[in-house]
């Protein structure tokens, strides 16, 4: 058999590898892509179901909807209420249109079995005076068995179903929930607007009671997490707390008290079932969606998986054609080529792969392959250093031999340099890191070092003799030359400090230390000195006592603040005493809010202070913990935003935990969002980033669109006491010290804080984490 295959042809050879790959991945393909149409067709029945229950659930909260005014209508028979009858029919009967537009076998003549046949004749008789009873009676009913009809699929081992099983369990309780509240309340109202037979409609609804009591247990006990925090929120902040609050109170003293008024119950009922029913049908819109994005990935991958069938199919067998008609000339071609690069070698084994040319090829390639060994063994004793090895090449035309030893002279000359180049760099490294100069005993420049050229930018001719004196800023020459004379005239070192210019054309501070020079007989021969930057040492004091002065203001501005309401309070307290009257609640409170927020801003510039303090005696404590940094950004933003009128955007969430200190990473956020608040006066929107720049860190961003940062100030913002200067910024109060302290912070959480800005186009300031190993 082996013998058979080697006499074979290289383009029947050829044939052979490719036509069992081809067959193999056409049957494989057509699997996969008929596995692929068994899930489509599978995931469009689901959908089908979910989207037939979303619209039983529109259809039953029409019906809801329809049966609160067609029961106010009943009991009042007023017009508001006629109004908002005659208005929501439209709806139900669009909601009925669209569920009977399914076309599915399950809902056949789902009209007969709901009662919904009868709600024209019911409307008509509603419209000619029917009682209240009767119309709770009937739409409560066509709800109660349209709800049997909003089955849940069952989930099994599915695994599309499984994320949104829950909310779809959930939406239908919800819906339950609706209609017997609706009940309750509608029953409530009866009794406060006729004030009548109390006690019978109290035992009458215990049972729909205890019925939605249960059916808020099991919300709360097979509801997602999201969901059911959801729900405590609207539990908790809209119109369904009091409307709870009163039924439970109701039920618990079995009868009713003068809190509510009959209307003032059915607006605030009204507002809070809606909210459930809201709430609701998001649940069910958000199933809608998520299946739907399942849907349609698997639609693509379907249709991905066909495409790269036919590619697939069509690039093989254009590799097939064209390697047996194009490989044998190019292995021939190439043979011809290994052999005269692999020219000057003989003796080298090769296997007997074939009798055909690759087994030429093969034996060029070994060749070529030995060769390029002795080379790459050449080349990396030469890169070490070893330059004594011993390469010749192999003939006159060996373009690589001579090559490798041009290469040699090459690295050994230029390592030759390099080490001189080194020796050079370590006597300028040795030199004096300061500016030095000389004068003569006339008071004249004859000497200046490379120090001082590379401050200045200029040419030692031009500092010679009195040149030197351009650069020294025109408002301290008096006062220098004052100094520098006497000093001269009595032969004393001296030292002054004065603003030089740099060849950037920026006065920079430098402090000038000089001594008189003399000759070995005692001869005096001028002065010689040094001078060294001070700028920035300069400026750090200058800002120091610009925080000190800022300080005392900031902090004094509150406490007048509350001085002055206190006084006006007493005033308006013995006025009021005097007169017997009362205070003016709208001033009262207007005082009280302007004392709190000047406590508040009192007892933020003392705790910038203390962390300062703190900072400066490495007395910084974290209390470090594992947090959701996602939940802290959520929280921080939220408290801030009810302090402004900016609106905050959260543009992105990062799902993960951060060990640190919580509160010291919300005092950083809180720092940020409060600078992009003061600094963006013209702009109304800021937005908040959290995202993973990298697998192991977490980066929060917030940017604003205000005045921005020049570039020259990106760095030094960060430092203690900065503020950027310029006419714009000084109109904004403030330490300095804030970015100071966030950067401290960021930084022993061992993480980074940075800004991006320009001028006129806003801010973005980022500080990044490590994301927790828990």
């Amino acid at each position: 058999m082996n013998n058979f295959f080697r006499r074979l042809s290289l383009t029947t050879k050829l044939l052979l590898l490719t036509l069992f790959p081809i067959a193999f991945i056409i049957y494989l393909s057509i699997g996969i892509y008929n596995e692929k149409s068994k899930k489509v067709q599978l995931l469009k029945g689901y959908i089908d179901r979910i989207n037939e229950s979303v619209e039983i659930s529109d259809l039953i909260n029409a019906l809801q909807v329809e049966r609160r005014h067609s029961f106010a209508y009943a009991l009042k028979k007023d017009i508001d209420s006629r109004a908002q009858m005659e208005i929501q029919r439209p709806v139900t009967d669009l909601a009925i249109k669209k569920l009977d537009q399914l076309k599915d076998s399950t809902l056949k003549n789902f009209e007969d079995y709901t009662s919904l046949r009868n709600l024209g004749a019911i409307r008509t008789a509603i419209d000619s005076g029917t009682s209240q009873d009767l119309v709770m009676q009937y739409y409560t009913t066509a709800i109660f068995r349209l709800n049997t009809l909003n089955q849940i699929v069952p989930v099994a081992n599915n695994r599309y179903l499984k994320p949104v099983f829950n909310d779809l369990v959930t939406q239908k309780i919800l819906s339950e929930m609706v209609t017997y509240l609706g009940i309750i309340r509608a029953n409530f109202y009866n009794v406060l607007y006729t004030k009548k037979n109390m006690a019978g409609t109290l035992y009458g609804l215990s049972g729909v009671y205890d019925i939605y009591k249960s059916y808020e247990t099991e919300f709360s006990a097979k509801a997602s997490t999201q969901s059911l925090e959801e729900y405590k929120k609207i539990r908790k902040n809209t119109k369904l707390a009091p409307t709870l609050n009163y039924i439970n109170k109701v039920f618990q003293k079995f009868s009713f008290d003068s809190l509510y008024e009959a209307e003032d119950w059915w607006k605030t009922s009204g507002e809070g079932t809606d909210q459930l029913k809201i709430f609701q049908q998001d649940l069910a819109r958000r199933v809608q969606v998520r299946m739907n994005g399942v849907y349609n990935d698997e639609l693509i991958a379907k249709q991905r998986t066909l495409i790269l069938l036919i590619v697939a199919l069509v690039f093989l067998f254009a590799i097939m054609f064209y390697t047996t008609h194009i490989i044998t000339q190019m292995l021939k071609g190439l043979n011809e080529a290994a052999q005269k690069i692999a020219g000057g070698l003989t003796g080298v084994p090769i296997k007997n792969v074939s009798n055909d040319v690759i087994g030429s090829l093969g034996e060029s390639i070994s060749k070529i392959d030995a060769h390029n060994k002795q080379l790459a063994d050449a080349a990396d004793a030469i890169g070490k250093g070893n330059f004594n090895i011993p390469f010749d090449p192999r003939s006159e035309d060996d373009v690589l031999g001579s090559a490798i030893i041009r290469m040699k002279d090459n690295l050994r000359r230029f390592t030759m340099e390099i080490e001189k180049n080194k020796e050079q760099f370590r006597q300028v490294a040795d030199s004096a890191p300061v500016m030095i100069w000389m004068t003569d005993e006339n008071k004249q420049c004859n000497f200046v070092n490379r120090g001082w050229l590379k401050f200045t930018g200029r040419r030692k001719e031009e500092e010679m003799g009195y040149g030197w004196i351009e650069g020294l800023h025109p408002d301290d020459y008096a006062r220098c030359a004052e100094i520098f004379d006497d000093a001269f005239i009595e032969r004393k070192q001296y030292s002054l400090e004065y603003r030089f210019k740099r060849e950037d054309s920026e006065y920079r501070w430098l402090r000038e230390t000089g001594a008189p020079r003399y000759s070995a007989d005692g001869k005096f021969e001028g002065y010689i000195g040094t001078c060294i930057d001070i700028h920035e040492m300069k400026m750090h004091e200058q800002r120091k006592d610009d925080f000190i002065r800022m300080a005392s203001h900031e902090l004094k501005t509150p406490v007048t603040s509350i001085k002055g309401y206190v006084q006006l309070l007493l005033t308006m307290f013995r006025d009021a005493d005097g007169d017997q009257q009362q205070f003016s609640p709208q001033a009262l409170q207007t005082s009280l809010a302007t004392i709190d927020k000047q406590i508040i801003k009192l007892n933020r510039l003392m705790s910038e202070l203390l962390d300062l303090s703190r900072i400066d005696s490495d007395r910084l404590e974290l209390n470090m913990q594992d947090f959701d940094l996602n939940e802290l950004v959520v929280e921080t933003v939220k408290d801030v935003q009810q302090t402004t009128k900016h609106e905050i955007i959260i543009k992105e969430n990062a799902d993960c935990k951060v060990f640190g200190d919580k509160d010291r990473v919300s005092q950083v956020l809180f720092n940020l969002l409060t600078n992009a608040i003061k600094y963006s006066p013209k702009t109304n929107s800021i937005e908040v980033n959290v995202y993973q720049p990298a697998r192991h860190s977490v980066s929060v961003s917030v940017a604003d669109h205000g005045i921005g940062i020049d570039k020259k100030d990106h760095q030094k913002i960060f430092e203690r006491f900065y503020r950027v200067e310029g006419k714009t910024e000084q109109t904004y109060p403030g330490f300095g010290i804030g970015l100071f302290i966030a950067s401290e912070i960021v930084n022993r959480h061992h993480g980074t804080i940075s800004v991006e800005s320009e001028k006129t186009k806003g801010s973005t300031f980022t500080f990044t984490l490590p994301i927790s190993a828990n």
